[in-house]
C-alpha cells in the first residue's frame, strides 16, 4: 500500500471527517503509518469516538481496499491525492483542502488560469444571459470555468464553456458516479468530455444536503477568482462567497435592480467590498493577467453586433427599449413611433433571429 493508496482508504472510511483524518495523520505520521498500525494503537487515540476507531480497523481490508480500487477503474475514476504534482495548486494553498480528490475526466493543468462562476437555482433571462456571455469569453480564451453543476446559473455556465470549446470543471456534493440533478446527465457527460466531474465524497456519496455547503469551499478554492451572477440574501451561492474571502480569493459580482429578489445577494456583495463587474476587461483587470486579453469584448451589456446579427435600424430601436426586463407589447408601442402592423412584424424577425421571446401575456425580452 503506498501513501496514496492509504489515503484513498482514509477517505472511505465513514463518518471519518476531514479534520479527523488529518488527526489521525498529525498522530501517526502518514496514512500508511495508521494502516500498518497494531489495533490496539489505534482504539487508544483520544478524541476519536470509540465506533469510528472501530470503523478504521473494520476497513482495513485488502480485499475490500482492491474491489472498490477495481470500480473506481470500471468507472473511469482516479484519486488525486494532495502530494500529487497533478491536485490543483490553489486548492492546496486553504486550511482545510481535501487530502484527494475523485476526479472523471480529465484534469485541467495547473498552469491554466480557473475562475468559478455561481449564482441561483432560480434566475432571470438577465441573469443567464450575463452568465452565458461571462462563461463564454472566458472559456474562449483557455480560462477553465469553474462550477458546482447545480440547477440554474451552475448548469448556464458549464454549458456556455462546452459550447465555447472550452474547458470546465463540476465540483460536485455527492460521488462523481451519480448524477445529480438527474435532469443534467447530457450536461455530466460533456463535462467529462471537456474537462472533468471533482469531488472529495466517495464513490456512491448520495447528495445529501450537509454535502453541498462543503463542496462549496473547493468551487472558491479551486480558482483565482469568484464571479456571482445572480444570488438571494439567503442562498448557498453567498456562502460560496463567504467562503472565497476567507480563502483569499477575488470576489466580483454583477450588478442587479435593487427591486429584484434575485439581485439582492448580489448588490449585497458588491456594497460590502466585492468588486463590481460589467465587462471582460474588468476581471483582467482585477485577476491582474492580461495574458488572456484577446479580442474581448468591451461589455457585458454589449448588443446584438457582438454576435454577426444584422438589424434593421427598426429592429434595432425594438432591442434598445425591450432590454432584460419583461416588456409588454404596449409599453413597446408607447416608445417607439411605429404603426402597430410594423411594430407586430418586427418583433416577429427579432424572435426569428433569436435574440428576443415571446413570454406569456404578449411580453417581451431578450434571450
Amino acid at each position: 500500500m503506498t501513501e496514496d493508496d492509504c489515503l484513498l482508504w482514509l477517505s472511505c472510511i465513514p463518518n471519518l471527517t476531514l479534520k479527523r483524518q488529518k488527526d489521525l495523520i498529525s498522530i501517526f505520521g502518514s496514512a500508511h503509518d495508521i494502516w500498518v498500525a497494531p489495533e490496539k494503537l489505534i482504539l487508544s487515540v483520544n478524541g476519536i469516538p470509540k465506533n469510528i476507531l472501530e470503523n478504521i480497523i473494520s476497513y482495513k481490508n485488502p480485499k475490500k481496499f482492491i474491489a472498490y480500487e477495481k470500480m473506481m477503474r470500471q468507472s473511469n475514476v482516479s484519486f488525486i491525492s494532495y502530494k500529487s504534482d497533478l491536485y490543483p495548486e490553489l486548492l492546496k494553498q486553504i486550511p482545510d483542502y481535501p487530502l484527494g480528490l475523485y476526479v472523471k475526466g480529465d484534469l485541467p493543468d495547473n498552469s491554466l488560469l480557473k475562475i468559478s462562476i455561481v449564482g441561483s437555482r432560480k434566475y432571470t433571462e438577465y441573469g443567464a444571459y450575463i452568465a452565458k456571455k461571462i462563461a463564454c469569453d472566458l472559456a474562449a480564451r483557455d480560462i477553465v470555468i469553474v462550477s458546482g453543476m447545480a440547477r440554474g446559473i451552475d448548469s448556464v455556465v458549464h454549458k456556455a464553456a462546452i459550447n465555447s470549446n472550452g474547458k470546465t470543471i463540476a465540483i460536485l456534493g455527492c460521488g462523481v458516479d451519480i448524477c445529480y440533478p438527474p435532469e443534467n446527465a447530457r450536461i455530466r457527460e460533456n463535462i467529462i468530455h471537456n474537462g472533468c466531474l471533482i469531488s472529495e465524497f466517495p464513490l456512491g456519496t448520495k447528495p445529501i444536503v450537509r454535502n453541498f455547503p462543503m463542496r462549496n469551499r473547493i468551487i472558491s478554492g479551486i480558482a483565482k477568482a469568484l464571479i456571482v451572477i445572480e444570488a438571494s440574501e439567503k442562498s448557498g451561492t453567498l456562502i460560496t462567497a463567504g467562503h472565497a474571502l476567507e480563502q483569499g480569493r477575488e470576489v466580483m459580482a454583477i450588478p442587479g435592480m435593487v427591486n429584484s429578489n434575485f439581485s439582492r445577494g448580489t448588490n449585497y456583495l458588491i456594497k460590502n467590498g466585492a468588486s463590481l463587474v460589467t465587462s471582460f476587461q474588468d476581471i483582467l483587470d482585477i485577476i491582474g493577467d492580461n495574458h488572456y486579453c484577446k479580442n474581448f469584448s468591451t461589455n457585458i451589456n454589449e448588443n446584438f453586433s457582438n454576435y454577426n446579427i444584422s438589424l434593421e435600424n427598426n429592429e434595432k430601436l425594438i432591442y434598445d427599449v425591450i432590454g432584460f426586463d419583461e416588456k409588454s407589447f404596449d409599453f413597446i408601442a408607447n416608445h417607439v413611433d411605429l404603426p402597430v402592423s410594423k411594430l407586430s412584424s418586427c418583433l416577429i424577425m427579432l424572435e426569428i433571429k433569436g435574440i428576443i421571446k415571446k413570454l406569456p401575456g404578449s411580453k417581451y425580452i431578450r434571450t
